[in-house]
């Protein structure tokens, strides 16, 4: 992928890394809204009273589904780990991908 210099990084975090966290927090959202059958309301509470109880059930749902994959989560989680660093490091030098500025 290429590489673009930003010339102006908002806030605590650049725009791409908030949008990241945005599709993640949809996820757990929306993994939470199954898990209180389909109540979006107590799924909202729960998030926001407990927020690392609902994103240590996700983890565990996904350990479940390494095991049915025959994945290795650890590995995974490494490699996760990896990218995550690279893109905080993209983001402290000022760099976004090319034709990130053309999304949202």
């Amino acid at each position: 992928m290429g590489w673009i210099v930003a010339k102006d990084k908002p806030g605590p975090l650049s725009r791409i890394n908030r949008y990241r966290a945005a599709r993640a927090r949809e996820a757990l959202r929306m993994f939470m809204v199954d898990v209180c059958i389909g109540d979006e309301k107590q799924a909202r509470i729960e998030l926001r009273e407990d927020f690392d109880s609902a994103l240590i059930d996700l983890l565990t749902d996904l350990l479940h589904l390494c095991d049915v994959r025959g994945a290795d989560f650890a590995d995974l989680e490494r490699r996760a780990r990896n990218h995550y660093r690279d893109e905080m490091l993209d983001e402290s030098e000022g760099l976004v991908p090319r034709g990130w500025r053309d999304r949202r």
